[in-house]
């Protein structure tokens, strides 16, 4: 486990009755369990806390024998005051008895704590969680903003590098637009793309940056450079777990709806600019203020870079057809509004797959002036399985600022990407970008988003 070692290196709770974060109430519901375990009889007890010291003697000042990780199950002998004489295994020592409970700890009831406590009390509920679930990425993530909250700079490192070895193991879906960032002519603002190593690579593509001459202007509207590989590559690779050194990366070649994976190797292209004209004021952005676009000689549908090789046989890649007629109107009526459909056509049948098709929910589309009727308010991918069962894969909503914009499903793919047998969907939603759904034959098991879709315009200045 990655993170094991990571969670014990945190702050332990206090070895005393009532604990860093608890109210009254939960010291004494702690305690509680220990009311009757005065008398000889043997009682068995759970480790609560992320780390517990098993110590030789009844004190905070006495030698720690070994630190027990939560969810750990062992004995209570006998008690004194605010200590429990405990054994687990061949490990027998004295552990606070506010660090334990008849209850065995799980993810979900610590998440569900996290929750409800207060904002100085959740640290010590998503430490447990994260002690639980060293693996849970969504976990981690959630520890880190407790511990940078907490103002905990060096724990919160420890947890950001065995984040950082978490997503070293993930595989990665890419295309070629991936990691380019917005332009701030199309949106008002420079959005970053998800590069995880984005500033380490722009600070190294932001070298030699300068006020830009008469001749750059007029060519790229900004400072531009295009950065020679061996300047950022090793940086990338070290960097970035979308490219560590020990991951393949493969194309997907799709033709006459088959699809494989062939093993390339990348030809990246890597460009910066800065220096770049703020919309409605005129000025110029210095760095950091910088756009960089990494691209890609290739150009394949798509890019996977992964630890271990997929299977390179083929496997289906669909289109699935939009009707040439218009939605069926009128299908049936949802909290006042009319659902329309449109029927998906492909080859759907060998997944077990009844139909697919798209249901947009239709009334009055509302922006800040005022509203559009009859229009497509969200817009879902729906599946009915040959077994009867219905499934929205995905939903999509349209929205509005000075006007409405309605959404939109488009480009669709039904395929088995990781080649489980279960099919997955290929597809572009008008506010995510270009995702990828897998399911388990009836309900999404995961969701990729791909390509990141930048904000749209708001209009005016």
């Amino acid at each position: 486990m990655i993170l094991v070692a990571l969670i014990g290196c945190q702050n332990q709770e206090p070895e005393i009755s009532q604990s860093r974060s608890s109210s009254p109430k939960e010291a004494v519901k702690e305690e509680s369990a220990f009311e009757e375990s005065s008398t000889p009889s043997v009682q068995l007890f759970y480790i609560q806390s992320s780390t517990a010291n098993l110590r030789s003697e009844a004190s905070v000042k006495s030698k720690v024998l070994i630190g027990l990780p939560i969810g750990t199950k062992g004995e209570a002998k006998k008690k004194e005051g605010t200590w429990v004489y405990f054994q687990s295994g061949a490990h027998v020592g004295w552990v606070s008895s506010s660090l334990l409970a008849e209850t065995k700890p799980t993810l979900d009831a610590a998440l569900s704590q996290y929750q409800a406590a207060r904002k100085a009390d959740k640290r010590k509920w998503i430490e447990r969680a994260a002690a639980l679930a060293p693996q849970n990425k969504k976990v981690i993530t959630m520890l880190i903003e407790e511990l940078d909250y907490h103002g905990d700079s060096d724990a919160m490192k420890k947890a950001q590098l065995g984040l950082r070895a978490l997503q070293t193991l993930d595989s990665i879906y890419f295309n070629n637009e991936s990691f380019q960032d917005g332009k701030p002519e199309d949106y008002l603002m420079l959005y970053p793309s998800k590069l995880s190593c984005r500033e380490e690579i722009k600070a190294i593509a932001l070298r030699g940056a300068q006020p830009p001459s008469k001749q750059m202007i007029e060519k790229w509207d900004s400072w531009f450079r295009d950065v020679p590989k061996e300047d950022y590559w090793s940086a990338l690779q070290q960097h970035c777990f979308e490219f560590h050194p020990d991951k393949t990366v493969w194309s997907l070649i799709a033709k006459d709806g088959l699809a494989t994976w062939k093993s390339i190797e990348l030809v990246p292209k890597l460009t910066v600019r800065t220096y770049i004209e703020e919309p409605c004021v005129g000025d110029r952005m210095p760095p950091p203020h910088a756009q960089i676009n990494l691209s890609w000689q290739d150009e394949p549908e798509l890019f996977f870079s992964t630890l271990t090789a997929p299977k390179t046989t083929s496997f289906p890649f669909i289109p699935m057809n939009p009707p040439k007629s218009n939605p069926v109107p009128n299908l049936f009526s949802k909290d006042g509004y009319q659902i329309h459909r449109s029927l998906l056509t492909g080859e759907q049948k060998k997944f077990g797959i009844h139909s697919v098709y798209l249901e947009n929910e239709v009334g009055d589309g509302h922006y800040d002036d005022g509203s559009d009727p009859n229009s497509v308010l969200t817009t879902s991918l729906v599946v009915e399985w040959d077994s009867g069962k219905r499934s929205i894969l995905h939903s999509a909503k349209g929205e509005g600022k000075y006007s409405y914009h309605p959404p939109e499903i488009r480009d669709i793919v039904l395929t088995d990407i990781n080649q489980d047998g279960a099919p997955d969907f290929l597809l572009r939603e008008e506010n995510i970008g270009y995702i990828l759904i897998e399911t388990n034959q009836e309900s999404v098991q995961e969701t990729h988003t791909i390509e990141q879709s930048m904000p749209q315009p708001i209009g005016g200045c």
